[in-house]
């Protein structure tokens, strides 16, 4: 199985792991689903897939990659891809699962798993990806942000100011200046 690719849906996943019956497997059955499905086997064959094409879930099998699949992660972060990463692990290789899991790894799944688990992770992580595209705010708008909170901050509103740093809404409630709460001037 080279680096194959069927387009049958919009999450885009990358398969990484060695050539066995178990990930050829995997791969027919999640590009029967609603996926687009690519299989790499390697490590610089994954980060140039993350960088050349829209890759919503990375899915690593610790089993294959062991120690590999740390790097593999760090590559992905550092790439500055919302890329999630889901990794499947047997006993032996727990240890590495749980590297990857402090590393910021979305999900870790138990050889055997539950096909429906798997698609359903998979959803999961889609979904966090894409959420944390829309989130991302522009450079602009991040020093925006900071004047505003500044302004805030010297008239004496400290909470509006954390507030508005922290990305939520400054309530309407907020006395203007010169009122006091409950009405009182």
């Amino acid at each position: 199985m080279q680096a194959l690719a069927v387009e049958n849906g919009s999450t885009n996943i990358l398969l990484v792991g060695q050539n066995t019956p178990f990930m050829e497997t995997l791969y027919s059955r999640l590009a029967s689903g609603d996926f687009t499905v690519d299989f790499v086997q390697s490590t610089p064959e994954t980060s140039a897939m993350v960088h050349n094409k829209d890759i919503d879930v990375v899915i690593v099998n610790m089993n294959d990659l062991g120690a590999d699949s740390l790097q593999l992660l760090n590559s992905i972060r550092k790439s500055g891809s919302f890329t999630e990463v889901i990794t499947l692990s047997v006993q032996a290789t727990i240890h590495w699962s749980i590297q990857c899991m402090k590393l910021g790894t979305f999900a870790d799944l138990v050889i055997p798993f539950d096909n429906e688990d798997l698609v359903e992770t998979i959803r999961k992580a889609s979904a966090r990806k894409h959420t944390r595209e829309k989130e991302k705010k522009p450079l602009w708008q991040k020093f925006e942000d900071a004047m505003v909170a500044a302004t805030f901050a010297e008239v004496g509103e400290i909470d509006a100011a954390r507030e508005i740093i922290n990305g939520r809404r400054i309530p309407k409630s907020t006395a203007k200046r010169g009122e006091k709460k409950n009405g009182e001037v």
